[in-house]
């Protein structure tokens, strides 16, 4: 059984990542509804998990791997053929600004907006995007390649558009 300390280290820590869980989840599922049952879900089963967690240092990336794999439960849930809505949302961050922007992000698959938003948004490094992601951190760098390739072409043919 937990203790209160364990409790209480638990939500302070969760309490502390609300703004990059709400950035990464949004990033993924591009609406509030669908970010606050991935988060949900992510903390009550972090928190079943807790005991399992070995090195207490590395918690950050440990939850924000069970949050990511929620997203991705949620939209596996979502019909196949259903597009994700451009991100319209209201969330503030100053790295993503701009209509167009938000569009052609909106655009990009789940895999790589997570992977752009854990790297470029949230600034962790190759290796902890890796971790987070699952991925080897060569798939992490060629996705990030990708990625920049895909928005720049994205936001070439809006910028044609206009």
């Amino acid at each position: 059984m937990r203790g209160a300390v364990d409790t209480e280290w638990f939500l302070e820590n969760v309490s502390a990542m609300k703004k990059t869980m709400y950035g990464m989840a949004y990033s993924l599922l591009g609406n509030a509804a669908d970010c606050e049952d991935a988060a949900q879900s992510a903390i009550f089963k972090a928190y079943r998990a807790l005991d399992r967690l070995e090195d207490m240092r590395s918690f950050k990336p440990w939850f924000l791997k069970i949050l990511k794999n929620e997203c991705f439960a949620i939209l596996r849930r979502r019909r196949p053929t259903a597009e994700l809505a451009a991100w319209t949302g209201s969330y503030d961050c100053d790295a993503v600004t701009g209509i167009d922007l938000r569009r052609a992000f909106g655009r990009l698959s789940p895999v790589n907006r997570a992977t752009f938003w854990l790297y470029h948004v949230e600034g962790y490094s190759i290796a902890e995007t890796a971790k987070i992601t699952g991925a080897p951190a060569g798939t992490v760098k060629s996705r990030l390649s990708r990625t920049r390739a895909e928005l720049r072409k994205l936001l070439k043919s809006e910028e044609e558009q206009i």
